[in-house]
C-alpha cells in the first residue's frame, strides 16, 4: 500500500511542483514552440514512455553503483549508456514488427530518447534515492508533465496569434513572455519567493 502511495505522490510531485519544462526548463526544444498538435502529441508520448523506462534502468544503474564512489558525471555516462540501449533495442524492436508505422515516427523517435528531459528524471530521480516505485512515479510523472506542459504552450500559442499585437512581440517574443508568466505562477504555486 505504501509503494502506490508513493509512486503517486511522485508522479504528481512531477506533473505539478517540478514540471520538467516550466521549473527545471528541460526539453523545450523546437517541438515545443514549431510543432503541430499531432507531432507534439507523438513526441509526448514518446517521451513519456522513454523516462518510465529509464527510471526503471536507472534505479537498477543506482542499485548497481551504490557501493563505489562514483561523481555524477560518470553517473551520467551510465545513464546515457542505458537511454542509448534502450532506444536501439526499441528501434530494432520497431523495425521488426512495424516497418511501416516505424517511418513515421522515425524522427521523433530519436528526439524523444535523447531528450534532456530523460536524462535530467533519470539525474533527479537518483537524488531521490528511494524505492522502485517512487522512482516509476517520477519518471512517469515527469512524461506526462511534460506532456501537459506542451499543450499549455500549444494551445496558449495558438490564443496569442489571433489577438492584435505590436509588431515587435508578435511570434516568438510574446511565446517567451506567456512561457515564463507560467513558469513563475508555478514558481510561486510551490511556495517559492523570489528573491528580494
Amino acid at each position: 500500500m505504501d509503494s502506490i502511495v508513493l509512486f503517486f505522490l511522485y508522479a504528481l510531485t512531477a506533473i505539478l511542483m517540478e514540471n520538467a519544462i516550466f521549473t527545471r526548463i528541460l526539453g523545450s526544444g523546437q517541438i515545443a514552440f514549431f510543432g503541430s498538435l499531432k507531432n507534439i502529441l507523438l513526441h509526448s508520448c514518446l517521451l513519456t514512455l522513454f523516462t518510465t523506462l529509464c527510471s526503471f534502468i536507472s534505479f537498477f544503474i543506482n542499485r548497481l553503483l551504490y557501493d563505489y564512489t562514483v561523481s555524477t558525471t560518470e553517473r551520467a555516462f551510465c545513464y546515457l549508456i542505458g537511454i542509448a540501449l534502450l532506444y536501439l533495442l526499441f528501434y530494432l524492436g520497431c523495425d521488426q514488427l512495424l516497418p511501416i508505422r516505424l517511418r513515421a515516427v522515425k524522427q521523433t523517435l530519436s528526439v524523444s530518447a535523447f531528450n534532456c528531459a530523460v536524462l535530467g528524471s533519470m539525474i533527479l530521480a537518483a537524488n531521490l534515492q528511494n524505492s522502485l516505485s517512487s522512482t516509476l512515479g517520477y519518471g512517469i510523472g515527469t512524461g506526462i508533465g511534460y506532456m501537459l506542459a506542451l499543450l499549455l504552450i500549444y494551445f496558449g500559442r495558438r490564443r496569442l496569434e489571433l489577438i492584435a499585437l505590436p509588431r515587435a512581440f508578435k511570434g516568438l517574443p510574446i511565446l517567451l513572455l506567456y512561457i515564463g508568466l507560467i513558469s513563475l505562477a508555478v514558481y510561486g504555486m510551490i511556495g517559492h519567493q523570489l528573491p528580494t
